[in-house]
């Protein structure tokens, strides 16, 4: 395996932490090449039972020694270091955008075999910080499901989906997504439509647009559409949520691309009998291109007696001395 401790890290029994930057020269494709030649036996001594289970899933048979597999005592510690590692490992591909390399681990099992023993990732920041840089990131076992944290550091948990639609550019996901790298294993199989709304809410909230593309795919869909009235656990819609947590460019790819109309968006208010949306947070903010792109999505069919009108929200713009998107409503309100 790499020698990480090369690297700047932080170490701890169950997770392992990387100044994002150290880990954008890592040489990592002589490992590469090595697990491409010697899977499943490699997976099979060092990942623990679910190398086990994914191989028989996938037809691929390796004679090994249960007894020793099982026995946690003599193993646990090894087993550990081996899922930080290969976790590791995927990080540092998916951060120097090295589609082979994640084609590679996902071929050889290592993506799928990882979700199953709940691996993933935490991301800190400064909550001003706008690039890579500043981040750190640390690889933790058996985090996957359990409850996201958010500090004033912008601490939050995410899987491999999300991780490597965050750092490889969009011509490479969709190489990965066409080639199969995105397995029910990585995007999770049960109760998908839930798990893909759960999903598209994270991707807003962490304004990852690659994830949002790709779960809004024909491909992926597979003609199941995301279900209409998509909003987070805090009531608002997917747009508003980008919008609150500074991702506007996020929001104005969604709309720009037309994406939307695969989970049927109307912007409705956050919660019934409430008159904050979309529109309104783009009137406040004076984001003109958002606003002119969500106008016709506005929904007034749970605020026709709500105080923000359309008439009240070109208020709120002229108050706010965004005059282009006063214009807009003058247009539209003279049709009234």
């Amino acid at each position: 395996m790499p020698n990480w401790d090369a690297l700047e890290s932080k170490d701890s029994k169950d997770a392992r932490t990387f100044n994002l930057e150290s880990l954008r020269g890592f040489e990592i494709r002589p490992t590469i090449d090595f697990l491409e030649t010697y899977q499943p036996g490699l997976l099979a001594l060092t990942l623990g039972i679910a190398s086990e289970q994914w191989l028989g899933k996938m037809g691929k048979h390796y004679q090994a020694d249960f007894s020793t597999l099982n026995d946690g005592k003599r193993f646990s510690a090894a087993w550990r270091r081996a899922n930080l590692y290969f976790s590791t490992l995927c990080l540092t591909a998916a951060v120097q955008n090295d589609v082979y390399s994640i084609q590679i681990l996902a071929k050889s099992g290592v993506l799928d075999i990882l979700c199953l023993n709940r691996n993933g990732f935490q991301i800190y920041s400064a909550m001003s910080a706008a690039e890579d840089l500043n981040l750190e990131i640390q690889v933790r076992l058996n985090m996957i499901g359990k409850s996201r944290i958010h500090d004033g550091r912008h601490k939050y948990m995410c899987g491999f989906p999300e991780i490597i639609t965050r750092f490889v550019n969009w011509e490479g996901c969709q190489k990965l997504y066409k080639s199969g790298t995105f397995s029910e294993h990585l995007m999770g199989k049960s109760n998908p439509e839930s798990l893909r709304n759960s999903l598209l809410i994270q991707a807003a909230e962490e304004g990852n647009v690659n994830l949002a593309r790709i779960l809004l795919s024909s491909e992926c869909l597979n003609g199941k559409a995301i279900s209409k009235g998509l909003h987070g656990s805090l009531g608002r819609n997917v747009i508003s949520t980008a919008i609150d947590n500074d991702h506007a460019e996020f929001a104005r790819t969604l709309l720009a691309e037309d994406l939307t109309t695969n989970f049927g968006f109307y912007d409705e208010a956050d919660r019934l009998g409430e008159t904050e949306t979309a529109l309104s947070r783009a009137c406040e903010q004076g984001l003109t291109d958002i606003a002119h792109l969500l106008f016709p999505r506005y929904s007034r069919r749970l605020l026709p007696k709500a105080p923000k009108s359309r008439r009240d929200l070109r208020e709120v713009a002229r108050s706010k001395g965004h005059l282009n998107i006063v214009e807009m409503f003058d247009r539209n309100l003279s049709k009234d």
